[in-house]
């Protein structure tokens, strides 16, 4: 009977101590990690918008790389001397593609570099002024998350198709030039294209950085307790740890 009644305040406790617990779990909004990561969506947004002009014309430098590559193997490949008339003409082609896909990646990207601030544009689409309740700081915040998640899509995007159309730009050239230098430019054109996918987008870190603290939310809770110790047949304290999805 004494050890019933020790178990019986052991469970009381554990369930007072487990209601306590999930009380100022409620309190401290562990259901909104977009209000407890720091530094905040909005935070982020408003930093990296401040700094977007320092890199805008460095960004896309793995993209440049591979298409200057490409373009200069589709130059190489347009005055490529092959003595059969069909293998000239293709092995010209296969320039003028590689010359348009070089140039196009070029084009792109320096205009992106002049004109395109996706974080200062999208933060004027935030509500700048102090939130009154929770609902106007989860509009805020996730608002905010919209606009770093949407130039890293794009970014990683642009990664993909600038590595598939050079490579398959540098392939081409490789395989029907006549030259030994063209080919091995060609060749070397298909390997450039891998550099976009080496180095990722500042855009694509921002994100990262901001999903990995928003995931720490969901760590480990650790919390004292009493439990009942059967082989002792005492209660004795305890630490418990647990996740909270």
């Amino acid at each position: 009977m004494r050890n019933f009644s020790k178990l019986t305040i052991a469970v009381v406790c554990g369930i007072l101590s487990t209601a306590v617990a999930s009380g100022e779990t409620s309190k401290q909004g562990f259901s909104y990690p977009e209000l407890l990561v720091v530094p905040k969506a909005s935070e982020r947004l408003k930093k990296e918008a401040q700094l977007e002009n320092r890199n805008s014309w460095t960004r896309h430098i793995p993209v440049q790389v591979s298409a200057l590559v490409t373009l200069g193997a589709g130059m190489m490949a347009m005055q490529d001397k092959n003595h059969n008339k069909d293998e000239r003409e293709t092995a010209k082609g296969a320039g003028q593609l590689a010359t348009m896909v070089g140039g196009g990646w070029l084009g792109a990207t320096v205009l992106a570099s002049a004109l395109y601030r996706p974080y200062r544009s999208c933060l004027k689409t935030v509500r700048p002024s102090s939130p009154k309740n929770r609902k106007d700081q989860l509009v805020r915040e996730r608002a905010a998350e919209e606009c770093i998640d949407a130039p890293a899509s794009l970014g990683r995007k642009a990664s993909w198709l600038s590595f598939l159309t050079n490579l398959a730009a540098g392939v081409y050239v490789a395989s029907t030039a006549d030259e030994d230098l063209t080919k091995a430019v060609g060749g070397t054109a298909a390997l450039a294209a891998f550099a976009p996918m080496m180095f990722s987008y500042h855009w694509e870190d921002v994100k990262s950085y901001h999903q990995d603290y928003k995931k720490r939310i969901y760590g480990p809770i650790v919390q004292s307790g009493v439990s009942y110790r059967m082989h002792l047949g005492k209660l004795s304290p305890a630490v418990t740890a647990g996740i909270l999805f």
